[in-house]
């Protein structure tokens, strides 16, 4: 539980905090007579305490200092490219390494519920027959709420135990993003946040209280085999071999699966106008 708390403080409460906090920054500069030097300053300080390893959306991220590995798409990169690397890496580790268990990141066409995660590992396991050692083993999982137009946090789950600690997990992120918004409508007043930010909180927790379809991509071990099974599922979109990581822990590995809606090009979401013109 220990473990579940610190991904869900990470990236459901910190993370948001320092994203808003650089908006803020970017507010001030420009009402600041002397706001390019200020900007300047500000910044290098923001650089100096780390923040440029924030995970707002996730897409962006370098891999941290203690980070050893990076697994996913890099930002700029034609989806298109990435889904056929993955799959010739796929495809060599069969031919090449057929009785080597990998850590391995698999990436969704949709965004689905913890009960659909675990109905689709759960297909793929009842093919490998009497072999355990083609059983695939679930580590973590990626998620974001949707809300249109909005840039949400992307959190890790952890997912050892499908589908309760996805659902554990969830739960957590919940709790914090109740405490992210209490805190910012407390906060409320002249120059401080506002609470746009704290309904969105508001939404993403109510979301993950209510199991939501959130679920985007998998970190898993297996054998090619299962690996390959499992990419044949519904919804994988591709199997992306990791045989380089040698320990899967989020602050150890960077895991950047594309979101199910980019087929283009890799960018980083941002918050954009709706076009109906809906506050």
């Amino acid at each position: 539980m220990g473990v579940m708390r610190g991904l869900t403080r990470l990236d459901a409460v910190v993370l948001p905090r320092l994203a808003r906090g650089a908006r803020r920054i970017g507010r001030f500069t420009r009402r600041s007579p002397g706001g390019s030097l200020t900007a300047f300053a500000v910044g290098l300080a923001v650089i100096v305490s780390g923040v440029l390893v924030v995970q707002s959306m996730g897409h962006r991220r370098p891999i941290q200092p203690d980070q050893s590995a990076w697994v996913g798409v890099t930002n700029g990169e034609l989806i298109v490219n990435y889904l056929a690397e993955s799959r010739d890496r796929l495809a060599q580790l069969t031919a090449t390494a057929p009785d080597r268990p990998v850590y391995a990141l698999v990436s969704f066409t949709d965004y689905l519920t913890p009960d659909e995660v675990t109905s689709l590992v759960r297909m793929a396991v009842a093919t490998t027959g009497a072999d355990s050692s083609g059983q695939l083993t679930t580590v973590y999982a990626k998620a974001r709420v949707q809300v249109p137009h909005r840039q949400t946090t992307v959190v890790t789950l952890s997912a050892n135990k499908i589908p309760d600690d996805l659902v554990a997990t969830m739960l957590g992120t919940a709790d914090a993003k109740d405490a992210e918004a209490a805190q910012d409508e407390a906060a409320n007043r002249p120059g401080g946040p506002d609470l746009d930010g704290a309904a969105l909180a508001r939404t993403e927790a109510a979301a993950y209280r209510n199991r939501c379809a959130c679920i985007f991509a998998l970190i898993v071990r297996g054998v090619p085999a299962s690996l390959n099974r499992l990419a044949a599922q519904k919804y994988t979109r591709v199997v992306d071999p990791a045989p380089q990581v040698v320990n899967p822990a989020p602050n150890v590995t960077a895991y950047v699966p594309p979101l199910p809606e980019q087929s283009d090009r890799m960018t980083s979401p941002v918050d954009s106008p709706d076009p109906t013109g809906t506050p």
